[in-house]
């Protein structure tokens, strides 16, 4: 139910691969490979997240693509927010419930339910490190 971006899955699976080796250097190409994604499209994407600090670059014949920080100090919510965005604290609403007898205006009937989703979705993202993925760490819940 839950659905990322492209660039958000190519970004996960990008760092996920940088983590697994963090004492080397990737090349776009070998990723673009794996991934089965245009090279042109992995650049971008990790250019990204180079510009945010996740991963760094080398230049040259043994240059490549590597972690900027510990495995274990980047979480899953780090790549996803780089690519979707921040959390949005208000919602479009397209159902609204007349103003009840407080004298408080009109309000969504699914503004809660979204909220508690939205914030559920955030803390288990941020609650795994790609070190925790990569030992094969469960979720909460």
């Amino acid at each position: 139910m839950l659905k990322f971006q492209k660039n958000t899955m190519i970004g996960l699976y990008a760092m996920m691969e940088l983590a697994r080796v963090p004492d080397e250097r990737l090349a776009t190409s070998a990723l673009a490979e794996r991934f089965h994604v245009s090279v042109h499209h992995l650049s971008k994407v990790l250019q990204q997240l180079t510009r945010a600090g996740l991963a760094r670059t080398t230049r040259g014949v043994l240059g490549g693509y590597a972690l900027a920080k510990d495995p274990g100090e980047i979480t899953l919510y780090d790549v996803v927010e780089l690519f979707e965005g921040p959390r949005v604290e208000g919602y479009l609403c397209l159902l609204m419930a007349a103003g009840d007898d407080s004298g408080q205006g009109p309000h969504c009937l699914l503004h809660p339910v979204v909220a508690q989703l939205d914030e559920q979705v955030a803390a288990t993202l941020e609650s795994i490190s790609l070190e925790s993925l990569l030992r094969g760490a469960k979720p909460p819940g």
